[in-house]
């Protein structure tokens, strides 16, 4: 009697297990494909970017991580925007001069590494600069191009040396009355690495972080492959110069498109020379490749005013740093991790494989 049930209930227990296995097969597919979560917000004066890929399961708490992230790149900008009144940059533009000026600890590293970056570049990047670029009204409507007795008389004010750091104390002075610093050309690189930190914090180890084109790409993608990054063309957005496949590094490109504007025909920047007070003329671009957004936030301005010829010397003497320069004559210059030929101009590039 028992046999014969059996038999009845064999064809359906053999259906509901098939059933389950196959469910249970689907789930597990199902979970081990990646999803992107993303979230854009205007923080630093421009539009960021955050992308996680995760599990269908981490979804929230992929969403946390990038709240927290953005928490951190807000508390990060009040500490070192010269545009706040209260922040660490506007305290010691007004008083470092007198009487050192104490920071907080994330401030005074980001200065010292600043001008450590400075003495790798000779000068040509240097966060003293604002005395100079408080004269340039780089506004289309608007526009103001300093006289060149303006410059003249701030220009000796613009000196990294006449930073002292007051490590003890964790206080900074100027050696100067009337200096002031910027951190323009490095903050956005150190928000970028302490976003990524928190998103590592939170058990991610997969994102994108993109402070309007400071970027770092931490581990892969959502189809489990390398973040691929397009390097744009300096004079045609529709096109890309090249595209690179990176995990783990940073890449920023500095460019005398990104804030500009022309007074009877002539290109007006905001990359300054220090040594001259005027936009660098050496470059079009300059994109860096660097273990950490920092580096290669504060390398690309300072190579793009160096110019291809010294910045490529210079680059032999750093590691884990790769470069891609485009000269102001169109010439592309690059180290072999981008895999350019020798002698590359912009007019050569293939317009159909490199378009947008």
């Amino acid at each position: 009697m028992k046999n014969e049930k059996f038999k009845i209930y064999k064809p359906f227990i053999i259906a509901f297990l098939i059933l389950f296995v196959f469910s249970a097969i689907l789930y597990l597919f199902h979970q081990s494909r990646f999803l992107t979560v993303r979230e854009e917000f205007l923080l630093l004066g421009t539009i960021v970017d955050i992308q996680i890929p995760c599990p269908p399961g981490k979804r929230e708490k992929a969403y946390e991580a990038i709240q927290e992230a953005q928490k951190e790149i807000s508390r990060l900008e009040v500490l070192m925007s010269p545009y706040k009144a209260e922040s660490d940059i506007s305290r010691i533009n007004a008083g470092a001069a007198r009487e050192p000026t104490q920071v907080s600890r994330e401030t005074f590293d980001t200065i010292n590494k600043a001008i450590a970056f400075s003495r790798i570049t000779n000068g040509a990047f240097d966060i003293s600069f604002l005395p100079v670029g408080k004269l340039w009204r780089l506004d289309r409507d608007n526009p103001g191009i300093p006289a060149k007795e303006e410059i003249q008389d701030k220009l000796p004010l613009v000196n990294y040396e006449n930073i002292r750091m007051h490590e003890g104390e964790r206080k900074i002075s100027f050696t100067r009355e009337g200096m002031e610093i910027g951190l323009g050309g490095i903050a956005k690189g150190t928000a970028v690495d302490w976003a990524v930190k928190v998103i590592k914090k939170a058990g991610f180890s997969d994102a994108l972080v993109n402070a309007g084109g400071d970027i770092y790409a931490l581990g892969l993608n959502a189809d489990r492959k390398p973040w691929r990054i397009g390097v744009l063309h300096p004079r045609d957005k529709s096109r890309f110069i090249a595209r690179i496949d990176i995990s783990n590094r940073a890449v920023v490109t500095s460019g005398d498109y990104e804030r500009m504007i022309e007074v009877n025909g002539k290109r007006y920047h905001h990359i300054l020379d220090p040594q001259t007070g005027y936009p660098s003329e050496k470059s079009m671009s300059v994109t860096v490749l660097a273990e950490d957004a920092e580096t290669a936030d504060a390398l690309s301005t300072g190579l793009f005013v160096l110019g291809a010829e010294k910045g490529m010397k210079i680059l032999k003497n750093i590691k884990g740093v790769d470069a891609l320069f485009v000269t102001s004559e169109g010439d592309i210059f690059a180290t072999p991790f981008f895999n350019i030929p020798q002698g590359k101009t912009l007019e050569s590039i293939d317009h159909k494989s490199n378009k947008r």
